[in-house]
């Protein structure tokens, strides 16, 4: 399982067409709680604004994950073998989670980065 398919899912339960921006993220997420409001559907209500919390910000939503306790990883390799390294594991994660990722979100990461500042 890639840690990119969570945020399929997400977009998927908000209702979302590929590329959609953040005013129609926010506009899906408010129309659907209106559907499933806290005090009478509070688990649809946890779903949803997990789904939306990934959406609108999945680099901080990835990093968090990667943080979570990682689950056992199936080896492919001949019984008897080494097994891979789990912080090797970890960083293919990483790496294809990021490689899946769409480019908008690298670009608002470059723009609230601070220029010309030193960083100590």
């Amino acid at each position: 399982m890639s840690l990119t398919a969570p945020l399929a899912d997400a977009r998927r339960l908000l209702g979302l067409e590929p590329g959609a921006d953040a005013a129609a993220v926010k506009r899906a997420y408010r129309r659907l709680t209106l559907e499933h409001p806290p005090d009478r559907d509070p688990e649809g209500f946890r779903r949803l604004r997990e789904a939306y919390e990934l959406v609108s910000h999945p680099l901080p939503a990835l990093f968090t994950r990667l943080r979570r306790e990682a689950p056992l990883v199936e080896s492919d390799a001949a019984p008897g073998a080494v097994p891979r390294d789990a912080s090797a594991v970890l960083v293919a994660l990483f790496r294809d989670s990021v490689a899946r990722l769409p480019p908008e979100v690298f670009q608002q990461v470059a723009a609230a980065a601070p220029h010309g500042e030193d960083e100590r």
